[in-house]
């Protein structure tokens, strides 16, 4: 069953990850032209190699929503609130706000490292997601990445 699941995800993951803007993809082994639609709620999704069936990954997403980064933040606490999570670190900083946090999804203990960045009526949030025992050997890539992330 964890081979399943790890290999549906990794297929999500593959199907995204090619999705991410308007050019090419590229990597080490190989470059390949990207899909781009305009309205993409989740236009790029990348992951590390799995271990114990679940793949860390890095997701971007990007959010219609009129408000300040200060009220994103307050219906994002109340989203955590709502479903148990415990938010470990917050900053909001300008347009743009990070938060780290935990809790159970799916019945497995995870750790979050999310970064918003307001443009206009959007939110790009980008988050990077770990197992609970896997966090302190890959919080330094996953954090990178995220941090990573500048609006053109």
């Amino acid at each position: 069953m964890r081979k399943i699941i790890c290999s549906i995800t990794m297929l999500f993951t593959l199907a995204l990850v090619v999705n991410a803007t308007e050019g090419y993809y590229e990597n080490k082994d190989f470059k390949i032209k990207t899909l781009y639609a305009e309205g993409s709620l989740m236009p790029l999704a990348m992951a590390l190699s799995p271990k114990d069936g679940f793949a860390s990954n890095i997701n971007v997403m990007i959010q219609n929503f009129e408000g300040s980064i200060e009220e994103y933040a307050t219906i994002s606490e109340k989203q955590f609130k709502k479903i148990n999570f415990t938010v470990l670190n917050k900053k909001v900083n300008g347009n743009s706000l990070i938060y780290e946090y935990t809790g159970e999804m799916g019945g497995r203990k995870l750790h979050w490292y999310a970064k918003g960045v307001k443009r206009e009526n959007k939110v790009y949030l980008i988050t990077g997601t770990a197992m609970e025992d896997t966090w302190s050997e890959e919080a330094d890539k996953l954090k990178e990445c995220v941090n990573s992330f500048k609006l053109k």
